[in-house]
């Protein structure tokens, strides 16, 4: 029975110190608080969840965001966007990787995608909508590490993402080019 009411003790104590303090994701400044949970307490990564997916001819690009709450670094917690993405380029699967979502990986950040930045730079895509929020995730490729900026937005009724890829790609004799070019595509949501 005491083992019982230290592991509680113990348990609470951990939990209590894994919230405090709470830090709005919007107003972090550049620095990290030890054990500080920067939570989304406006829910505004929950607009870009879901399935999305580009298309143009027999190419298309797939990508599912799933938000994920009180994830771990290794010194703080925070609300995280994680997902994991299919790229068909003439109708031949270049990559899949939204299999990693069934998986329960260790870590979070291990997803091909993940993030939370709220980017106060400007893209290729500024003039098509400047009313809704975006936010800049990290996106792995074989061999190189993308940046993608994503913008909500509506195109024909439909809810919509723009996507604004740029990598920076570590080219190589045996690996010349992104699987997927960098620029902008626009991705729509799936049901």
């Amino acid at each position: 029975m005491k083992k019982t009411y230290l592991f509680l003790i113990i348990l609470i104590g951990f939990i209590g110190r894994a919230q405090n303090p709470i830090i709005d994701l919007l107003s972090r400044d550049g620095k990290r608080d030890y054990n500080a949970y920067y939570k989304d307490t406006n829910n505004i990564l929950n607009q870009f969840e879901g399935t999305w997916i580009y298309t143009n001819g027999t190419t298309s690009f797939k990508i599912v965001l799933i938000k994920k709450e009180l994830a771990y670094s290794g010194s703080y917690y925070e609300d995280l966007i994680i997902g994991e993405y299919q790229y068909i380029k003439d109708g031949e699967e270049l990559y899949n990787s939204l299999y990693l979502l069934d998986e329960n990986l260790n870590n979070l950040y291990d997803h091909t995608i993940n993030g939370n930045n709220f980017p106060t730079t400007s893209t290729p895509f500024e003039a098509y909508t400047s009313d809704i929020f975006r936010i800049k995730l990290s996106l792995e490729e074989p061999y190189m590490g993308c940046n993608i900026d994503l913008k909500r937005t509506v195109i024909n009724g439909q809810d919509a993402l723009l996507m604004f890829k740029n990598c920076q790609a570590l080219a190589t004799q045996q690996y010349p080019q992104v699987l997927s070019p960098s620029g902008i595509y626009i991705l729509i949501k799936q049901p």
